[in-house]
């Protein structure tokens, strides 16, 4: 189920534009079939969904609160080398790390507030690679 529904409006309102998207994807337990085709059918979905509304994808990125097992990074770079040779799209992991740094500026003090995260909680998820709460929103 997803986290966020973005309904687009009618073909060409967003004509020519150029966007960055992300997808948030709780997965605390690793990567089964069942999460790889998740992921594959978000892309999917936004990709076919860019060429019927008329805009351009810049970047998609998947955030996961956790970090992939050495399988799971061996699928990873191969599914993005795939999607990228045959999109030309830009395609980027942001793992529980990547979050936990971005968490950890001051730009983020609003959001850990809001979600409760402090200092020893970040520093705890950074140990573990798992982030306590599933439901943080990305904003690019």
């Amino acid at each position: 189920m997803p986290l966020t529904t973005i309904t687009l409006p009618q073909s060409g309102f967003l004509k020519n534009l150029k966007t960055n998207f992300a997808r948030a994807k709780y997965f605390p337990r690793g990567l089964g079939d069942s999460q790889k085709g998740q992921i594959e059918d978000s892309f999917n979905q936004i990709t076919s969904k860019s060429e019927e509304k008329g805009f351009r994808i810049k970047a998609w990125h998947l955030c996961v609160p956790c970090a992939f097992s050495g399988p799971e990074r061996i699928w990873w770079e191969r599914w993005v080398k795939d999607k990228n040779r045959a999109t030309g799209l830009a395609i980027k992991l942001m793992s529980s790390l990547d979050i936990i740094t971005m968490l950890q500026t001051t730009d983020a003090l609003a959001i850990c507030s809001e979600f409760n995260l402090t200092d020893s909680t970040l520093s705890s998820a950074r140990q573990t690679h798992v982030l306590p709460c599933p439901s943080i929103p990305f904003l690019f």
